[in-house]
């Protein structure tokens, strides 16, 4: 690991010290960096409109109700199955290189907040496009119990250039 990636993981960092839950967020962009990303090349922009879930590790299947898509913008509405009820909400975010950054603001009060990454996946009938990522609740970003992964579903395409 080089000196720059050891200082962005650095707990006693500045930037840690200064932001709650910076460490979650510099060991995800690490992660992200180090990963290798096929394609980027081929593709400037990916297009997240044909995705219509989120599937939790908590079991929480988010629904994509609406996507809107302008260029890198995300704007829509989501949905899940709560315990006693449909619990609604409003999502922006962007789609930025390789990049995913959703905000999901439920009707309830709490902020969802999604950063994935593309990744490639080989199939028989070639390779298939999907993001993956971290979730945490906004307003508690250092509470580890509520953090979860996740993978959005169905594979994403490259967004048709104009």
């Amino acid at each position: 690991m080089s000196p720059k990636n050891r200082m962005i993981l650095n707990r006693n960092s500045l930037l840690t010290r200064l932001v709650p839950g910076a460490t979650f967020i510099a060991s995800l962009l690490l992660m992200m960096m180090m990963t290798p990303s096929k394609g980027t090349a081929q593709c400037t922009q990916w297009d997240a409109r044909k995705m219509y879930g989120i599937k939790q590790s908590n079991n929480i299947d988010v629904k994509l109700d609406t996507l809107i898509q302008r260029g890198p913008r995300i704007s829509g509405t989501a949905s899940f199955q709560g315990k006693t009820r449909m619990e609604k909400g409003t999502m922006t975010g962007d789609f930025k290189g390789d990049v995913i950054r959703l905000e999901i603001k439920w009707d309830y009060g709490e902020t969802g907040v999604y950063i994935g990454h593309r990744i490639e996946e080989k199939n028989p009938k070639g390779s298939l496009s999907y993001v993956v990522g971290e979730a945490y609740i906004k307003e508690q970003p250092n509470n580890n119990s509520r953090k979860t992964t996740w993978r959005g579903y169905p594979s994403i395409l490259c967004y048709p250039s104009r």
